[in-house]
């Protein structure tokens, strides 16, 4: 009827596919027996929500390999263990003036030399500047280098300049 079982489906032993197995055994063990304290001590809602976080935590150890846990967490690597950087909130205005003076083009590194700071709380001040949109960010791809345009401090073309502007005069 079938194919005959040679074992060539079946997953190697792991422990944290035994510990899946064990979570949802207790969760589904906590859902059916939500009224008494005896075998589990939980009573009621608890011992429904209780469940439903065992067994959802047991099927994901069950279904899911380490490589998918490991994918997650080496792409978000840098969001969870940054520290996170305190800034002087008048960085950010020092860095407009600056970006006055630098005709609206500034690079980390231009901040950092200018103001005297560190390149991650220059960086961190123009990250500032772009979240409250003061700025916003561009890449060189020839040179490598990401800098930061300010508009409003940008020369102005002669073809934005409004009409009454570049007429000639008679």
């Amino acid at each position: 009827m079938g194919k005959p079982a040679d074992g060539k489906n079946k997953k190697p032993f792991s422990w944290s596919r035994l510990l899946g197995y064990g979570l949802v055994a207790l969760g589904l063990l906590s859902i059916v027996n939500f009224f008494s304290p005896i075998p589990i001590p939980t009573i009621g809602i608890t011992a429904i929500i209780s469940g439903v976080i065992f067994t959802i935590g047991g099927a994901l150890m069950i279904t899911t390999d380490k490589s998918f846990w490991a994918g997650i967490i080496s792409r978000n690597r840098k969001r969870l263990f940054q520290q996170k950087i305190n800034i002087d909130p008048l960085i950010p205005v020092k860095i407009l003036k600056l970006s006055k003076d630098h005709n609206g083009i500034l690079t980390a590194s231009e901040v950092a030399i200018k103001l005297n700071v560190p390149l991650p709380i220059a960086e961190a001040g123009l990250d500032e500047c772009v979240r409250f949109g003061h700025a916003m960010v561009d890449f060189d791809m020839k040179r490598e280098l990401k800098y930061y345009k300010f508009p409003e401090h940008l020369p102005v073309d002669d073809s934005e300049k409004p009409d009454n502007e570049n007429k000639p005069q008679s």
